[in-house]
């Protein structure tokens, strides 16, 4: 991916990250506030409602205390003159006071006069289950006070449910004109709540709003039966969301006696979640018309300032790389970071052009030195046991008798012996002559073992002097094969020190492919250390373990040999520097080249070497993974073209 394609969706991330916050911020923060606002405002104009009902029964509250209030009233209760029922209570009276009720009671709750009046034709009408002469007994809480008291501020008002619907009513007790009693009744008024009256208070309060009685829930709507089961005194108004376009808000307006009156609803325009919505509309649209813009000036902005100059200067390294040529200069056309840069690697590729030439000169050196260090290893491994085994040789041969048999040679050649002497000495002669034929055979045997060694050394310098000439000679072979040879390169103490144990299930595997020689000085160097390492630890008795297995890999087979040991192992710290140069836990007499050199060579012919170890104390293992020969597999057990030469 390129660093603009990075850049581009690294700015469009950013931008839609801005955006989306943005309108989460719209949809969650700002929006639930209009939201918040009109359910508000919702709940003021239910309570305007209601305000201006209350307002209606106020005002026909001090029209009921005029005429409680008021001599004649006072007197008309004593003398039921009909002059002042001629005056006072025509028919024109209901309609100039705007009342449809005006009922006169004494103190004993008797009617004294009282009509009821249609509130459209003016008429008498008389409701159903609703008598004036029994009014004092059904409505009981319209009479308030007790017979004598005078209080002014003794009132009742609210809404009694008839059968022509809710009636606003009051209550006043009839005093003087100078609100001085004792009482001598009680004047009720009263006004139908009808659609005559429903229209003047929404032409009124700018709400539109109707009610249903609540002593006949079966003629309420089911969303108006719901709504007020939600009402409780905790939550007094109740909001329903009955569309986008209008809210729907219910609340209970009691009756006289504090029961439930009426349900009234309000229906509230959405006026200002309409606002808000086109407002996080806007909002959004401009976040989204700004992050574009900013995300093209940032582009534009970038292009120029940064993508081109590390554009060039990406296409000048990719020409060095490929043409090798140091030589080459980043052309600087800024003083920024980026022109600083071309510079530093301008003068980069001068030191590098240096050290390259200064490298490919101690390179040769280095290799030089360190393929003489790697055979001089190798050819180490093998002297140690020639020494050994010529040391050996020396002291049977030194403690030979050639001299006692040579004296009694000349004494038996001599003249003079008896016969019992003579027969000592041949018989001496004798054994001393198989014992010395005997002894000339294990020289024998030491000395052809010298003769191999020394073959080994012949081929490692042969080899290398094949390898300073051409490619190496990568072959198929067997195992058992290898690690016999390398258990045999071993030094005779070396031997003694460990019992080792091969796997006989080894010979069934399948041949590796790799070099002979090398292999079994790898292997000769992973024993020797293996057997070095028990010496060391001091563990009896000492065991050195080889397995191998068959391992799957992707399109590829590779036989693992694990080479395990009981000796003194390593840490953790150690693992990770076994394979280094000049690491070695041998001490001074150890050139630490030894590992190093088994995991260049390993490499080189396609394998792997890695080790393991639970701690000091507790042995190790190393794990060599050779490729398996597919082109050169063979039989199990079948012997490969070196067994049949040697």
């Amino acid at each position: 991916m390129s660093l603009r394609l990075k850049v581009l969706l690294i700015l469009c991330s950013i931008l839609i990250v801005f955006v989306g916050i943005e309108y989460i911020v719209l949809k969650k923060v700002v929006y639930p506030r209009f939201v918040e606002l009109e359910d508000s405002e919702a709940k003021k104009d239910i309570q305007r409602c209601v305000q201006a009902i209350e307002g209606n029964i106020h005002h026909m509250d001090s029209l009921c205390h005029d005429w409680s209030s008021w001599d004649d009233t006072y007197e008309f209760i004593l003398d039921r003159n009909k002059g002042y029922i001629k005056s006072n209570l025509a028919a024109d009276t209901f309609v100039s006071n705007g009342s449809n009720m005006i009922c006169l009671f004494n103190t004993k709750g008797e009617l004294v006069w009282g009509e009821i009046r249609d509130p459209k034709s003016g008429g008498l009408i008389e409701l159903s289950g609703f008598s004036l002469p029994e009014f004092s007994k059904n409505h009981p809480y319209l009479f308030l006070g007790q017979k004598g008291s005078h209080s002014v501020d003794t009132a009742a008002r609210g809404i009694i449910m008839t059968g022509h619907g809710p009636m606003m009513v009051c209550s006043r007790q009839i005093l003087t004109t100078n609100n001085e009693g004792p009482s001598r009744g009680w004047v009720i008024m009263g006004k139908f709540l009808d659609q005559e009256a429903v229209d003047s208070l929404v032409e009124q309060t700018h709400v539109k709003f109707c009610f249903w009685s609540l002593k006949n829930r079966g003629l309420i709507p089911d969303e108006g039966n719901k709504s007020f089961e939600k009402i409780t005194p905790e939550n007094p108004i109740h909001i329903e969301n009955c569309s986008n376009d209008f809210l729907h808000v219910y609340t209970v307006f009691s009756d006289i006696s504090g029961g439930s009156g009426i349900l009234l609803m309000a229906d509230v325009a959405r006026d200002i979640t309409k606002k808000g919505r086109a407002t996080t509309q806007i909002a959004s649209l401009s976040a989204v018309s700004m992050g574009v813009i900013i995300l093209a000036a940032l582009l534009v902005s970038l292009q120029l300032i940064v993508l081109m100059p590390i554009t060039r200067l990406k296409k000048h390294v990719i020409k060095i790389g490929k043409s090798n040529d140091l030589s080459e200069r980043v052309e600087v056309q800024s003083k920024d970071e980026i022109g600083r840069l071309g510079l530093e690697f301008n003068s980069m590729a001068e030191k590098l052009a240096a050290a390259r030439t200064r490298l490919i000169e101690q390179s040769y050196k280095s290799g030089i030195a360190e393929m003489a260090a790697g055979i001089l290893h190798n050819i180490r491994n093998i002297l140690n046991p020639m020494s050994g085994q010529i040391a050996a040789i020396w002291d049977k041969l030194s403690n030979a008798p050639l001299a006692n048999i040579e004296r009694a040679a000349e004494e038996l050649n001599g003249e003079g012996l008896d016969v019992h002497r003579e027969q000592s000495l041949v018989r001496y002669i004798r054994l001393g002559s198989v014992n010395l034929t005997k002894l000339i055979r294990e020289a024998a045997e030491q000395i052809q073992k010298l003769k191999n060694h020394i073959s080994q050394i012949e081929e490692i310098l042969s080899h290398q002097d094949r390898l300073s000439r051409a490619e190496r000679a990568i072959e198929s072979l067997r195992l058992t094969e290898i690690m016999r040879e390398a258990v045999n390169l071993m030094p005779q103490n070396l031997q003694s020190a460990a019992l080792i144990e091969v796997n006989p299930d080894i010979a069934q595997l399948p041949a590796i492919l790799g070099e002979r020689i090398v292999l079994i000085q790898v292997f000769s160097n992973l024993l020797n250390n293996a057997a070095e390492s028990i010496i060391r630890f001091g563990g009896n008795p000492g065991k050195i373990s080889i397995d191998a297995r068959l391992e799957d890999s992707v399109n590829k087979k590779f036989i693992r040999t694990e080479i395990r040991d009981n000796g003194e192992g390593f840490d953790q710290s150690s693992m990770t520097r076994l394979f280094e140069r000049n690491f070695s836990k041998k001490g001074l007499e150890s050139s630490g080249i030894g590992l190093h050199w088994c995991a260049n060579v390993v490499s080189a012919m396609g394998g792997e070497i890695s080790a393991q170890s639970d701690g000091i104390g507790k042995g190790a293992g190393v794990h060599l993974r050779m490729p398996v020969a597919m082109e050169y597999d063979l039989e199990p057990g079948k012997e490969t073209t070196n067994d049949r030469d040697r």
